[in-house]
């Protein structure tokens, strides 16, 4: 799903498709340098046509996609193709269980959150469609949005195909007039250039509330 999803945006975006992975490989700690290093070989050839089976499986025939295997760590890996100067988007797969603050823990997906100054987009296990003609967009009252991250995304696609709705979930009738105020002065920022709406929620449980909101029929990202 996450492969699929990376090509579909891949697509909208006209860029490239970049597939990393990080191999690991069980070595003997008495082995001389020669074997080591041809037991790494052996697992990026491995992990290499792993991949290419994985994208003939899934991604229409003739696709293009670029494949970068090594036993480095996948922060060196991302920090180096981040070096190219080109606006990067990482995708990378969440857990199927757990609730939303749950989602990251145990994956590497934390480490790029907290070293990296990239787009990152984390895809639930089984959502398995994109389109990015309307983006809904999650704010919350003490945490700002990035706007030039925000805007870095949104630039990746035609404005005139998408409608941007932001919304926020409140757990009192009080906050609703200040977050209402945000919200409205974030759509006017992109009014311009996008159609703009803003939405506001009651709820007391942010992440089941929020997947709710998410699942809802009408609601693209």
């Amino acid at each position: 799903a996450l492969l699929r999803y990376a090509f579909q945006w891949s697509l909208h975006a006209n860029t490239p498709l970049v597939l990393l992975h990080q191999t690991s490989v069980i070595i003997p700690g008495l082995a001389h340098t020669e074997y080591k290093q041809s037991l790494i070989n052996k697992g990026n050839e491995d992990a290499l046509q792993l991949l290419k089976e994985l994208v003939e499986q899934t991604l229409p025939t003739g696709t293009e996609v670029q494949y970068q295997v090594s036993g480095k760590h996948l922060l060196e890996q991302l920090e180096l193709l981040q070096s190219e100067p080109f606006e990067h988007v990482i995708f990378a797969g969440a857990k199927s269980n757990g609730l939303i603050k749950r989602l990251f823990l145990g994956t590497k997906t934390i480490e790029i959150i907290e070293h990296l100054n990239t787009t990152l987009v984390v895809m639930p296990a089984n959502f398995t469609a994109f389109t990015h003609r309307h983006l809904w967009v999650a704010v919350a009252e003490k945490h700002p949005i990035n706007i030039e991250n925000l805007s870095k995304l949104l630039s990746l696609f035609p404005e005139k195909e998408i409608k941007i709705t932001f919304f926020s979930i409140v757990q009192k009738k009080e906050h609703l007039l200040p977050i209402q105020q945000t919200l409205q002065s974030l759509a006017n920022l992109f009014t311009a250039r996008y159609i703009t709406s803003i939405a506001v929620y009651e709820g007391t449980q942010y992440a089941s509330d929020l997947q709710l909101i998410i699942q809802q029929p009408s609601h693209d990202i």
